[in-house]
């Protein structure tokens, strides 16, 4: 074997890592969307559970019986402890001072 032969079998081997790494990082951002794409909707479903209580459309009958009302509200509960009820109780208090 000459000097040739060894370059092509190193060539061969740092393409085969380098794909493979490209691979890797390829799945690892799809993931990575992936998981963002589902925060994103958490925090949709709160935040529309949120606006649907501000709305007091809690008795409607329809908003008892979904099967999803119970982790929205959980959800909810959370957007609320990250956010601060302070902080809904002044923009509450300020539309009251604009109307």
């Amino acid at each position: 074997m000459n000097a040739a032969d060894y370059l092509v079998i190193a060539a061969i081997i740092i393409s085969a890592i380098v794909g493979a790494a490209r691979g890797f990082l390829r799945e690892s951002i799809a993931i990575g969307a992936w998981l963002i794409g589902l925060l994103r909707g958490f925090v949709l479903l709160g935040v529309f559970v949120i606006l649907g209580q501000l709305l007091r459309l809690q008795g409607e009958h329809w908003w008892r019986g979904s099967l999803l009302m119970p982790y929205g509200e959980s959800i909810a509960n959370g957007l609320r402890t990250i956010v601060g009820e302070e902080r809904v109780r002044y923009s509450r208090s300020e539309e009251h001072l604009r109307v």
